[in-house]
């Protein structure tokens, strides 16, 4: 399935917030297996004309020493400059002829080992060998004694632009990197069908596209390293007020960086590490510029998971007495069928016990739900699979969780820990389990009537007590038509799968 199709509806909100030229910095939130990395390489891959992206990945870092990352830092962004957007680095050389002059000037005493050579060799190397040691120490000491206050001042800039690791630093390979950012942010207006076209400054500006600087994963880090490196980063991306007049807010000059990680999680490790006292808020809002952009909303929840459905690869076997044939899940009534799938998959998010990220890898794949068939005696009537919607939604679950088992564990396991047991689950959301719950009741006789006691069937349920016919929906499935109201919460719905998984087992249908 193309990941274009999954994020639709859902990209353009983070669009809009990165556009935002105040969020030079964003800290993108999402739970663990939200799919962050997937959705953030989908952006940027489709708004390449926008931005020029660059991964960093801490968990390659967290062995080393804090002096030590930004080396590779420099590293992987350079990888971006060369492999990615195929910058080229200047060949330049230096011509012997300049750089003679400045040799001489400083090692011309070196001259005379031909000279004294010439007249006896073996004199000759022991004299100069003295010579040699006696003039490096003059020069040494020379120049430490003949520095100026500036000379000092000069040094000690130049020794901390030029250590690797130091928060000041800037060397030759940090102007390099400074560099090639700046250009392959113009590259584009060099290439197509405008390379040869005069262009206004006003207009090259426009084309130029924003550097954005991913960091990735901190969530995949051990938490004794997560605020170390947090903190390197802190340290470094900070400019002074001269750089950022040249360069902009960001180390290197990026336009954005991007945080990725579950804020939550971080704040529960602070507060552990640091106590709950401790100003979270306060060390935390150095990596955003104007707020959390956080990615696990329910609305983004909700469109996620709608696209995932809509274009799954499940498919069943639909069959009654006068025809068999193939069909995708989602065909089957699908206006009932996703609102149901998309509630239950929601909650098992929410409660951390399915990530999205098994939900796509599910769809990209093919799956194929069995033939399943059932004779009711001594009555002989035939009920097909197809005809029982909460059989398809519970194969549905199984097919996202991987087994029978792993969803009867989930579920039992979810029952006893909802804190949500307000009882507002619609009808339409619990209907296709109530048909195999009172089965033994109906036996799947058309317009049958009958009464509901939801005491005989879910535990601990109040004594909620209806009349109901049992019918057919337009699209084939077996359904209840309620004369009066049953309240249910999210922990009976949860107990009503089970015990329809239990009845369908029954049935041998599962």
């Amino acid at each position: 399935m193309e990941l274009l199709k999954i994020y639709d509806g859902v990209e353009e909100g983070f669009g809009e917030f990165l556009e935002n030229p105040n969020n030079e910095r964003v800290l993108f939130s999402a739970k663990f297996g939200m799919g962050k990395t997937t959705f953030l390489k989908y952006f940027f891959d489709k708004n390449k004309a926008k931005y020029n992206a660059f991964y960093l990945f801490p968990v390659n870092y967290s062995v080393q020493e804090n002096k030590d990352i930004f080396s590779l830092i420099k590293y992987d962004i350079l990888y971006y400059l060369l492999i990615e957007y195929k910058y080229l680095f200047s060949n330049s050389e230096i011509k012997p002829e300049v750089f003679l002059p400045k040799y001489l000037h400083k090692y011309a005493y070196k001259l005379l080992l031909p000279l004294l050579m010439f007249q006896d060799p073996s004199i000759g190397i022991k004299i100069y060998s003295v010579l040699n040691k006696e003039i490096e120490t003059f020069i040494e000491k020379y120049e430490k004694e003949n520095q100026s206050e500036n000379d000092v001042v000069d040094n000690l800039g130049l020794s901390l632009l030029n250590e690797e690791g130091n928060i000041y630093e800037r060397n030759y390979l940090t102007e390099l990197i400074i560099a090639g950012l700046q250009e392959v942010k113009k590259l584009e207006v060099d290439t197509g069908d405008n390379k040869n076209s005069e262009m206004s400054s006003e207009t090259e500006e426009e084309t130029f596209k924003e550097n954005v600087l991913v960091i990735d994963d901190l969530d995949r880090l051990d938490p004794k390293h997560i605020f170390r490196l947090l903190n390197v980063f802190a340290a470094h991306f900070d400019y002074s007020e001269e750089q950022k007049r040249t360069y902009g807010n960001n180390k290197f000059g990026f336009d954005k960086i991007v945080f990725v990680t579950d804020a939550n999680n971080i704040q529960r490790v602070y507060e552990h590490f640091y106590g709950l006292k401790a100003d979270f808020n306060g060390y935390i809002d150095k990596f955003f510029s104007t707020q959390i952009y956080y990615f696990d909303t329910n609305d983004n929840i909700e469109q996620l998971v709608e696209n995932i459905i809509s274009q799954n690869k499940i498919y069943y076997v639909y069959s009654n007495d006068y025809n068999r044939s193939e069909h995708p899940i989602s065909f089957q009534n699908s206006t009932i069928y996703k609102k149901c799938i998309i509630f239950l998959l929601i909650l098992l998010l929410k409660c951390n016990s399915i990530t999205m990220r098994s939900l796509v890898k599910v769809n990209m794949r093919y799956y194929k739900i069995p033939f399943a068939i059932h004779n009711f005696k001594p009555e002989n009537i035939n009920i097909y699979g197809g005809e029982l919607l909460g059989w398809i939604l519970i194969e549905t679950l199984i097919v996202f969780l991987g087994s029978k088992n792993r969803l009867i564990e989930v579920l039992s396991v979810l029952k006893d820990n909802l804190s949500d047991d307000s009882k507002t689950i619609s009808l339409e959301i619990y209907n296709p389990f109530l048909v195999i719950l009172l089965q033994n009741q109906h036996k799947y006789h058309y317009q049958y009537i009958g009464e509901i006691d939801m005491s005989d069937y879910i535990k601990g349920a109040e004594n909620d007590k209806t009349g109901y016919e049992l019918i057919k929906n337009p699209a084939g499935n077996y359904s209840l038509k309620l004369s009066g109201r049953i309240l249910v919460s999210s922990s009976m719905l949860i107990n009503m799968i089970l015990e329809s998984i239990k009845k369908l087992e029954e049935m041998k249908f599962l």
